[in-house]
C-alpha cells in the first residue's frame, strides 16, 4: 500500500482494533489499513474469508453480531488475550435492493438486526467487559442515505435500487452515535460516525449507473475505500481526544 507510506510510523502501532463485517468490500480494506499500521486487527464476520490477510497481527473470527451471547463470548476472549480494546469499528451492514412495495418481513428483520441490533450488541459487549474504558474509540459506518433520500432518477430497471429500510437504519446509526457519545463520555469513550457516499464496485455496479451517479458529484469520480479509511484514521488517531458525536460525510459533494 504505497499511498499509506507516510503513515508507516503511525502512533496506532500495537493498538487493538475490532472490525465487524471484515470480509466485505470496505471491511477488507479497513483491516488491511490498520494491519499495515501495525495494529492488532480482529476481523469479525459471520463467515470466514479464505483469502485472508497473511499477517501475524491479523486475526479472523467468525461471529454473528446479531446474537448478544456470541458477541459477549468473543469480546471476553479478545480482552483476556490482549488485555484491552482500543478501537471498535462497527462496519457490518446489510441492505436489500428491491422496491419497497415488495418488501418482506424477513428482509426487514435482517436489515434491522445487522445494521442496528448488531452495532448495539457490539458496543454493549465491549464497554461492559472492558475493566478500563479509557481511550476507547468507537467508529460507526453510516451512509449518506441516513441523512438524505436517494436520487431515484439515476436508477434504471436492472440497477440495485437503494431501499427505504437501509436509509432508515443508517439514520439510526447516526443517531446512536450521538447517543453513545453522550452516555459513554463519563468513561472517556469517544464515538463518531463516517457516512460514505457511493463507493466504486466493478462487481456490483454497471458502468452506466456509475456515470449517472457521478453527474451528481462535485468531485467527478466514485468514492474509493481509501477515501473512507482516511476518515476513520482521522477519528481513530490518538491525538483525537476532543471530537465526539460527529458524523463525517465522505461523498464527493453528493449531499451538497
Amino acid at each position: 500500500m504505497p499511498i499509506y507510506n507516510f503513515l508507516k510510523t503511525s502512533l496506532l502501532k500495537n493498538k487493538v482494533v475490532l472490525v465487524t463485517g471484515g470480509n466485505g468490500q470496505l471491511g477488507k480494506d479497513i483491516c488491511k489499513f490498520y494491519t499495515y499500521l501495525g495494529c492488532k486487527v480482529y476481523s469479525l464476520d459471520i463467515k470466514q474469508n479464505k483469502n485472508q490477510i497473511r499477517k501475524k497481527n491479523y486475526f479472523q473470527v467468525v461471529l454473528d453480531i446479531t446474537k448478544i451471547n456470541e458477541c459477549e463470548k468473543i469480546i471476553k476472549f479478545i480482552i483476556k488475550k490482549e488485555k484491552k480494546i482500543d478501537i471498535l469499528i462497527n462496519n457490518a451492514g446489510s441492505s436489500i435492493f428491491t422496491h419497497f412495495s415488495k418488501r418482506t418481513e424477513k428482509e426487514l428483520d435482517e436489515t434491522y438486526s445487522v445494521n442496528l441490533k448488531g452495532m448495539i450488541n457490539m458496543i454493549i459487549s465491549v464497554t461492559k467487559n472492558l475493566r478500563k474504558n479509557y481511550h476507547l474509540k468507537i467508529l460507526n459506518i453510516g451512509s449518506i442515505y441516513g441523512s438524505k433520500a436517494p436520487d431515484f432518477s439515476i436508477y434504471k430497471k436492472n440497477d440495485r435500487l437503494n431501499s427505504e429500510i437501509y436509509g432508515a437504519t443508517k439514520a439510526g446509526v447516526i443517531q446512536l452515535t450521538k447517543y453513545f457519545a453522550k452516555i459513554l463520555s463519563k468513561k472517556k469513550i469517544i464515538c463518531n460516525c463516517i457516512s460514505p457516499g457511493g463507493i466504486k464496485s466493478n462487481s456490483k455496479q454497471n458502468k452506466s449507473f456509475q456515470k449517472r451517479y457521478i453527474k451528481n458529484l462535485h468531485i467527478k469520480r466514485m468514492g474509493n475505500t481509501s477515501d473512507i479509511v482516511f476518515g476513520l484514521y482521522y477519528f481513530s488517531h490518538p491525538e483525537n481526544s476532543y471530537i465526539t458525536g460527529q458524523n463525517l460525510i465522505i461523498d464527493g459533494g453528493y449531499s451538497l
